[in-house]
């Protein structure tokens, strides 16, 4: 084992260098999306809008997500709030919060329980669709455009006509899309005060959140070629007209996620998902251990049901990174330890600084990322983040690995509290 390394292990090391270096380029890729300037023709491209958000319970940030919904830098938009009953703590926080806002066209629809084959979320969704068809058109022009936000992000002022101006080329555009970057905030975070305009200290988020946050952005950076991205729940817009014409009504009947849904629209038509990078929304967390194992679980879980060639090769590249790191670090620590002088060290050692060598770019990319897309006050919030991402990799990868493991077996999940078991892209079952 001391003298020179096998082929396979040469190869094995070639691959893993070579997929650290995609991965710096990728990320470089992604940054240089925010070096582009708006296009003025897409910024003035603003018809009318339903924003629809489907709430249940109260959300790290609940206030402040609302006030950005509510604040838009954008000329005619209703805003559709939607909750399961008025009993949902959410519903009080909004027709609060909403009183602040007389200007906008808000309003809170109340769905409903979901039934035993139907997730919540797009139970919420599907009766804002139901309104939205069912509205009289001699009562005045009805929206062009559906949006879809989540309840727990913080969108900025440009969020909405960022997402929207895109769909101005309808016969190439079928979905826009932006992503999140998950901030890790401690549980005493305030909820209800703009913590992130005000400069609150962020120090005290768990080491779950951190860990989160990186495999999110490792996620988040993938996202800028249409044949990579995807569309996402939180940030999602399309034309009344394409989601129409691609039945997204009858492709919703039945699922539990909502965002792949959108992409199979978009790419059944022949259409583009295009992803809006200043629609990179800042989202807070605040996860222990279970929370993080069940956010993970979920995320995985639905994309091994709606899109399983994604999961696979999520899964074939965290275990490319294990295998070769413990490969290289074994075999070199073995040579060293033995026999010095056979000089079987050296190619794991090349194979280990080219890896360090890219991580470092990676993570000053990733770096990069934050401040254009979300200030230079976040990446104060992200400094612990971005610390362990930089010289950590091998830890967080790991538990990367093992989370989407574990999410290759079983069928069920927890979500907002209620458990599903997901049998196919439109067959669910609730289970309490």
């Amino acid at each position: 084992m001391t003298h020179s390394p096998p082929t396979i292990m040469l190869i094995l090391w070639s691959a893993w260098v070579m997929q650290a270096v995609l991965s710096a380029w990728k990320v470089r890729q992604f940054r240089r999306l925010y070096d582009r300037p708006r296009r003025e023709a897409l910024q003035s491209h603003c018809p009318s809008t339903a924003v629809i958000v489907p709430f249940k319970g109260v959300d790290q940030d609940l206030v402040n997500g609302i006030a950005g919904l509510c604040e838009q830098d954008y000329p005619s938009y209703e805003l559709l709030a939607v909750v399961e009953s008025p009993e949902d703590p959410a519903h009080r926080v909004l027709t609060e919060q909403f009183k602040r806002y007389p200007h906008r066209h808000t309003r809170v629809l109340i769905a409903g329980p979901a039934g035993p084959n139907e997730g919540q979320k797009v139970h919420n969704q599907l009766f804002a669709i139901d309104h939205l068809l069912s509205q009289d058109p001699g009562q005045g022009a009805q929206p062009e455009v559906w949006a879809f936000a989540d309840s727990d992000a913080v969108p900025g002022p440009n969020w909405l006509r960022d997402l929207v101006g895109p769909l101005l080329q309808e016969d190439k555009t079928g979905v826009t899309t932006g992503y999140r970057w998950l901030i890790p905030v401690p549980p005493e975070a305030p909820t209800e005060t703009d913590a992130f305009a005000t400069g609150h200290s962020y120090d005290g988020a768990t080491i779950w959140s951190h860990l989160a946050s990186i495999m999110n952005s490792s996620v988040a950076c993938l996202m800028g070629k249409d044949r990579f991205s995807h569309a996402w729940g939180g940030s999602m817009a399309l034309t009344a007209k394409t989601a129409k014409r691609g039945d997204l009504r009858g492709r919703l009947a039945g699922a539990l996620c909502d965002d792949y849904q959108f992409s199979r629209l978009g790419r059944d038509l022949g259409l583009r998902i295009y992803f809006a990078p200043r629609c990179l929304v800042a989202t807070p967390v605040n996860f222990d251990l279970a929370g993080l194992i069940n956010f993970a679980h979920r995320q995985y879980l639905l994309t091994r049901v709606y899109a399983p060639g994604l999961f696979i090769l999520a899964l074939a590249m965290t275990s490319l990174y294990i295998i070769g790191w413990t490969s290289a670090t074994a075999w070199l620590l073995a040579s060293v330890l033995t026999d010095p002088s056979s000089g079987g060290w050296r190619w794991p050692t090349a194979a280990i600084a080219c890896v360090f060598t890219a991580n470092q770019v990676r993570s000053s990319l990733r770096r990069q990322v934050v401040s254009k897309a979300l200030g230079n006050q976040v990446i104060d919030q992200l400094r612990t983040t971005l610390r362990i991402e930089r010289w950590a990799p091998f830890i967080w990868m790991t538990l990367h690995w093992l989370l989407i493991v574990c999410s290759a077996f079983g069928r069920t999940m927890r979500w907002r509290g209620i458990r599903y078991r997901l049998w196919a892209p439109q067959r669910v079952e609730r289970i309490d």
